[in-house]
């Protein structure tokens, strides 16, 4: 009895230091990305978030060119930990920037965090409520000449990245109000008012303005000529 409770004991011990010394193993040969996924406005942690890795084609963008390597979901304290091997993650990483975000059903989505490339921890990833903008148009014609105009509005310098909205106003003496739903609130949106037609590369717009989308509320912004 004395002898099976030995050999037991030593194939335990023998199969821990394997185990650990294969987990520690792996682990310095992966980079480490940890943190918590909150909520944007209350700063709760949020539990069943999907956390991804990500790769964006410019780092300031926010907008993902794709996703690589294993995903994580957020624990009952948000917590999460994504693990990839080095080679992976150099070699993927030269296609453009690799960065962190979640999402969850109920939330229009997070910013990407730029994780650059080595171990990252103690991420705060913030998933942002939907926001609204009303935006009233109003061309009073006293000092322009101006009968038409193409309403853009994104997340970005226009000079990095199209817009993704487009509206147009047409008609002399025109005042319209245009709602735009769905939008990231905390986030800063670019509006450019221009020529129908011109590329959005002009850098002369007839206006050109940046607004901060409040969250769970429509943002009214007002425009006259």
């Amino acid at each position: 009895m004395y002898c099976l409770l030995t050999k037991t004991l030593r194939f335990l011990i023998i199969f821990y230091v394997i185990f650990f010394s294969s987990c520690k193993k792996n682990e310095e040969n992966n980079y480490i990305f940890s943190g918590v996924v909150t909520d944007q406005v209350t700063g709760q942690t949020i539990s069943g978030a999907s956390v991804s890795l990500v790769l964006q084609l410019l780092c300031d963008v926010h907008e993902p060119l794709s996703d690589f390597g294993p995903k994580a979901i957020s624990s009952l304290d948000g917590k999460f930990k994504i693990s990839i091997p080095i080679a992976t993650y150099e070699y993927t990483k030269r296609g453009g920037c690799p960065s962190v975000n979640a999402s969850k059903t109920g939330y229009v989505g997070s910013l990407n965090i730029d994780v650059g490339s080595q171990n990252a921890d103690n991420l705060n990833i913030k998933l942002l409520h939907y926001g609204k903008l009303n935006l009233h148009i109003k061309n009073d014609t006293i000092n322009n000449t101006i009968d038409s105009v193409e309403i853009w509005i994104g997340r970005w310098s226009f000079s990095d990245y199209p817009p993704k909205y487009r509206e147009i106003c047409q008609g002399r003496k025109f005042n319209e109000i245009f709602l735009f739903d769905s939008l990231w609130s905390a986030t800063s949106y670019t509006i450019q008012i221009g020529s129908i037609g011109r590329s959005h590369y002009d850098i002369h717009p007839y206006f050109e303005s940046s607004i901060i989308i409040k969250p769970d509320i429509i943002t009214d912004y007002y425009v006259t000529f």
